[in-house]
């Protein structure tokens, strides 16, 4: 809902420009020795950064203040008045945060608050915002800052021509320790959002997340769901909706350790709000559905407009081979990729260094290890001949793998080469490829279920941490690039990969006539979707000072809906008791 300033630029800061005495201190010896140590470590120090961020922006804020009659400070007190309180709030809990956390020992998260500061409209809130309006202030100035930056963001890339934007990612549900849970009591299960076994995770995942309460949702008129989507939008244009399933159903593990069970929503209520929000911000949306994802949800997808996630290891055919997908039968409504940040890189997929990994953390036992390796095994030849057949080996320069089922640990040159060439060719409508597959990473960026590992030396304490399964830690999230960012494009391994799929793609991701855009939210015209009935609940549905529950209850349950619902009911009836009466005068028929 609010986005994370830890990724400022402070020195694009306009205060920070404005001002000869920040600079000087930021330039100093001993900050800059600070930023130096914490670009050394192989992995992100997210705590250090954090006070490093701070350090800065909390000067340049002291700055701001002192300069109320600027045009700036004007357009800051309209964006705050704009966002109807929750920005307040959402201050207010970052506040509390900071507050607690220099305690000793430190809570872990708001629910190990004192019992007055557990509800965010308690006397006790209300005094300590009262009492901490400068801590306040920062934290609603540094969602200031962000709103511009992204907003400067996406003009750069409008201008230097990008035909799609900013690519944004809406993750699945909240955090346990983070500002929703606290301030919208009771909208969110008592479990953690999860996923069953299946072929990412054999052993089933626990994400340590809150998902929603579908009843208590919908009573709010989904408006926190539709600030997440907006909040997400508004720059982007491109947002990919993890666990897209989860619009559907979302599977729970109870906190009190028992069984896990689905949790059903209203899907074409939440796709609705979904596809309207999309065409309003003119943002394209990518459900991501890896794993068990039925046909029937996918064409619903495809209804609103939804693009489909088609990911490499994942697209086989259904044949005695299982073998690798043909790039000219990938759903054209959709994305292609070659990895993602949560299933193992390109280079694992043939070397298989992620099952020795994921064996490590005791996710895999040895049965199912054979049967991931022989997974492995058959993707390797399937891609092997693949690459052979559509002369994507020849096209690079590259030599076919002469035995790919046994060969794991020998990569064949130009490997990487040969599948971008390949995937280039896809019907997808939009093909991606993560830098950590073109430069041939081998450690996966996120293993879901893990806990994440605490590898900083700072002073503070994290006030959110990632969580996951008891027993199994991993980096996730922290393990940086080997290249510089502002060096990348004058690598030759990256200028290689791009001419490759600039000769599939010339003009980008519409280089092949299919770039989806925004004329209708259907896939064709013969939908089944009635968009005017949608867009009349979409504007109930978004927020209003006047909202009311009762506007909702009106429109789906006035007299007209209610008598032909009661009518269906007596009609099921009838027909009951119909098949029950000749059910039993044949039992009794065939007794006597």
């Amino acid at each position: 809902m609010f986005f994370n300033y830890l990724y400022l630029d402070v020195t694009a800061v306009e205060e920070f420009k404005q001002s000869p005495e920040i600079q000087a201190y930021y330039n100093s010896e001993e900050f800059q020795e600070r930023v130096k140590r914490n670009r050394r470590r192989s992995y992100e120090d997210y705590k250090t950064t954090q006070e490093l961020v701070d350090d800065i922006l909390y000067r340049c804020y002291q700055e701001f203040k002192e300069n109320k009659g600027t045009e700036d400070y004007h357009r800051f007190k309209v964006f705050c008045d704009s966002q109807d309180g929750i920005l307040d709030m959402y201050a207010t809990f970052r506040a509390l945060s900071n507050h607690f956390a220099v305690e000793n020992p430190a809570p872990l998260d708001w629910s190990y608050w004192p019992e007055e500061y557990k509800s965010p409209n308690s006397p006790a809130v209300r005094q300590f915002v009262r009492e901490h309006q400068d801590e306040i202030g920062f934290y609603k100035y540094a969602q200031y800052q962000c709103t511009k930056q992204l907003a400067e963001v996406k003009e750069t890339c409008l201008n230097a021509g990008m035909k799609i934007g900013l690519y944004m990612d809406m993750a699945v549900g909240a955090s346990p320790k983070g500002f929703e849970s606290w301030y919208y009591s009771g909208l969110f299960i008592n479990g953690s959002a999860g996923a069953t076994p299946d072929e990412l995770s054999p052993t089933g995942q626990v994400w340590n997340v809150l998902g929603f309460n579908p009843s208590k949702l919908q009573e709010l008129g989904y408006e926190p769901y539709r600030r997440i989507l907006e909040a997400n939008m508004q720059y982007a244009g491109c947002m990919r909706i993890d666990h897209v399933l989860q619009l559907n159903r979302l599977y729970f593990h109870p906190a009190d350790g028992s069984r896990g069970t689905f949790v059903y929503y209203n899907a074409q209520e939440l796709m609705a709000i979904v596809a309207l929000e999309s065409h309003l911000h003119k943002t394209m949306i990518i459900g991501e559905d890896i794993g068990a994802t039925t046909e029937e949800f996918r064409h619903q997808m495809e209804d609103y407009g939804i693009l489909s996630y088609k990911v490499l290891p994942f697209e086989r055919e259904s044949n005695v081979f299982n073998s690798m997908r043909r790039p000219e039968d990938y759903q054209q409504l959709s994305v292609c990729a070659t990895s993602t940040h949560d299933t193992p890189t390109l280079i694992n997929q043939w070397n298989v260094q992620d099952i020795w990994q994921k064996k490590k953390l005791g996710f895999y036992d040895d049965a199912t290890i054979d049967r991931m390796f022989d997974q492995y095994a058959s993707q390797r030849q399937s891609m092997n001949w693949m690459l052979e057949h559509y002369g994507c080996w020849q096209e690079v320069g590259g030599k076919k793998s002469d035995n790919p089922r046994e060969e794991a640990n020998f990569v064949p040159e130009k490997y990487i080469q040969a599948t971008a060439a390949f995937m280039a060719r896809s019907n997808s409508a939009i093909m991606m490829m993560p830098f950590s597959d073109i430069f041939g990473v081998s450690e996966m960026g996120n293993i879901p279920g893990t806990l994440d590992v605490d590898m900083t030396v700072s002073s503070h304490k994290s006030l959110m941490e990632v969580n996951g399964n008891d027993g199994r830690y991993y980096p996730n999230w922290r393990k940086k690039m080997h290249i510089p960012v502002e060096h990348i494009e004058d690598m030759e391994k990256f200028l290689e990969i791009a001419g490759i799929l600039n000769k599939y793609r010339a003009d980008g991701n519409d280089g092949r006539g299919r770039y989806y855009q925004f004329e209708r939210l259907g896939l064709n015209n013969s939908s089944t979707v009635d968009f005017e009935k949608a867009y009349r609940l979409y504007n109930i549905l978004r927020y209003r000072d006047e909202y009311k529950l009762t506007q909702i209850l009106e429109h789906r349950y006035n007299d007209a809906f209610r008598n032909r619902l009661d009518k269906r009911k007596q009609e099921v009836q009838d027909r009951y008791n119909f098949a029950k009466g000749a059910y039993l005068k044949n039992g009794t028929d065939h007794d006597m």
